[in-house]
């Protein structure tokens, strides 16, 4: 039985709000990821011609990322019972996000504007840091939910 939240005089599941939350806390994370890689990219000094196409760079980045965390339903996964199959669900998605970033990247430098869109290392540090923060954070949910449990378990919390 899952429980509901009355939210005016809708009701929602909290599964599906907590799903909605890990969702756009991997979109936020590879935001940070993409800012990351260019910052270390860059040797913490993004030059200005850098700077101009980043937010279109982000949005892109972000949509392909979006698109590819919902064909794998990352987000939806329980993270009390994380396992190593979530963790290669997420690797495995992330690199098939990256392989599609670098494909379309080239095909934009081949057919259209002889300039990379995206640079090749901002791709791969992205694909790094989205990588490891995702699983970071749900391994990190998963200790902190299997912590408190126990100090209930003792009557300690």
């Amino acid at each position: 039985m899952t429980r509901r939240m009355r939210l005016g005089s809708f009701h929602i599941k909290r599964a599906a709000v907590s799903n909605y939350v890990m969702f756009f806390a991997d979109i936020l994370l590879v935001v940070f990821s993409v800012f990351l890689a260019y910052l270390v990219r860059f040797n913490f000094s993004i030059p200005e011609s850098e700077l101009k196409p980043l937010p279109y760079i982000i949005m892109y980045i972000v949509g392909v990322r979006a698109i590819f965390f919902l064909l794998s339903r990352s987000y939806s996964t329980n993270l009390k019972y994380m396992d190593l199959m979530d963790v290669l669900r997420v690797y495995s998605f992330t690199i098939l996000g990256s392989f599609f970033l670098l494909l379309s990247d080239v095909m934009i430098y081949y057919f259209f504007t002889q300039l990379l869109f995206i640079p090749l290392t901002i791709i791969v540090l992205e694909f790094l840091c989205t990588s490891f923060f995702i699983i970071l954070t749900r391994a990190l949910i998963r200790v902190s939910y299997s912590s408190i449990k126990d100090q209930e378990k003792i009557g300690k919390f």
